[in-house]
């Protein structure tokens, strides 16, 4: 019965003192939940999630100035004076008291319109450099999951080679006792053996830190536990390359930013002009003032429309005109270094898939190969036929192929999101893997 308390006061104070101890064992997430965290806790995107929100904010901003606008003021002046009368010639009286409602309007003005063209374009752009910003982030996730899924994948071939060239070691050893191989043959057996386990803690290292930077990538802290799910989806589809460069001409973010930079500076071109007419306001006063000791209280209105007209800028609007065709000029030429740009990714993107699909095809035919080789040449060892270095060269082989096959599969998937993500369609569910 004491032991039985002393136990559950060891088990309280650990999970009190240690809380995840407390919790289940830690859940497994795939790519896509992966994905999915990313994109609710990113750095980078929230970042870009704040500049859309900016630039709508600025939008309503510039528009706000073509709206009629109130205010109310209101003050006091105290005026020196000689003789009773007010030393400034502005002044209407030795103390004067006012408060009054004025609304404007404005009419028309040139940079007004201009900054609302203006803004309208940077709203639309920074949505699509938040799209651009996800689908980074989402590649950025999918190149760290399958890096740690091929460096787990290692793990689990040195561990199996690790346990074979160990069982090789301890053979060549015995047959050595026995007077059958020669010392060299168990040299060279622990020289592998040693190689293997040196591999072995290698893939390791690399799998922990490949799990570190997805834990970055999705926002968790680095001493957060995290466990990767195999992908459910494992299908090699690849469409014709046409088609992905048909997709990517029409839905390529950059590029649609690019065009959105020709249309800015294009209007800027245009409407530039409007500066040599006159900006208009209108507006109305309403208020009460005093102006003692000559009148108490005095209320009245005012009504005013004023037109400005620019007369000598020193050539600044026609500086502004070159400025603005220079710059859509350059536009141009970015643009069409971009279209360039992107036709190449996608197409090196293509290729890439492509060619892991043929490394992986040629990894399996040459696996069942490999494999039996390998039995073959451990009876063989056994029997004296063959020397230890036939067994580890087979096994090495048999390594080899194993190891090839899963970078191929991995790399097959990483180049079909970066095509996607070349293409502007790479999203946190599997259509890019379908």
């Amino acid at each position: 019965m004491r032991f039985g308390k002393v136990y559950f006061l060891i088990l309280f104070i650990y999970c009190f003192h240690y809380p995840h101890a407390a919790v289940a064992q830690q859940k497994h997430l795939d790519l896509q939940q992966l994905m999915e965290i990313a994109l609710k806790k990113n750095a980078d995107i929230q970042v870009q999630r704040n500049e859309k929100r900016i630039a709508k904010y600025q939008w309503w901003q510039s528009v706000s100035q073509m709206l009629p606008r109130a205010d109310v003021e209101a003050g006091v002046i105290k005026s020196s004076a000689r003789n009773g009368t007010p030393d400034f010639v502005a002044a209407n009286a030795l103390f004067e008291r006012n408060a009054w409602l004025s609304l404007q309007q404005p009419i028309f003005n040139a940079d007004n319109v201009m900054n609302i063209l203006n803004n309208h374009i940077e709203q639309r752009k920074q949505k699509l450099l938040y799209s651009q910003a996800m689908q980074d982030v989402l590649l950025q996730v999918v190149e760290a999951y399958f890096t740690a899924l091929q460096n787990r994948d290692d793990i689990t071939v040195y561990k199996k080679n690790f346990d074979a060239f160990k069982i090789l070691y301890d053979q060549s050893k015995f047959l050595y006792e026995n007077g059958v191989v020669p010392e060299l043959d168990v040299k060279k057996s622990r020289v592998e053996y040693l190689l293997q386990k040196n591999m072995l803690l290698k893939a390791q290292k690399d799998y922990l830190a490949a799990l570190n930077h997805i834990k970055e990538l999705i926002g968790f802290a680095i001493e957060d536990s995290l466990a990767l799910a195999d992908i459910s989806i494992k299908t090699t589809h690849l469409d014709s390359l046409p088609a992905y460069l048909k997709i990517a001409l029409k839905n390529q973010p950059e590029l649609k930013a690019a065009e959105l930079e020709k249309k800015r500076f294009a209007y800027r071109k245009r409407f530039i002009r409007l500066r040599h007419l006159p900006s208009a306001n209108a507006g109305v006063y309403y208020g009460w003032d005093t102006a003692e000791p000559i009148r108490s209280i005095n209320k009245g209105w005012q009504v005013y429309l004023t037109l400005r007209m620019p007369l000598w800028h020193w050539g600044s609007i026609h500086l502004d005109q070159q400025i603005a065709d220079i710059r859509y000029q350059q536009t141009e030429t970015l643009y069409r270094r971009l279209l360039k740009q992107i036709k190449q990714q996608v197409i090196n993107s293509y290729r890439e898939c492509k060619i892991q699909l043929q490394q992986m095809q040629a990894m399996q035919e040459s696996e069942q190969d490999a494999t039996e080789a390998v039995r073959m040449a451990k009876i063989g060892y056994q029997e004296g036929t063959v020397t230890n270095l036939d067994v580890i060269n087979t096994q090495k082989l048999l390594t080899e192929t194993q190891v090839k096959y899963y970078q191929a599969l991995y790399a097959f998937y990483v180049a079909k999101a970066r095509l996607y993500r070349s293409m502007g369609k790479l999203k946190e569910n599997f259509s890019w893997l379908e």
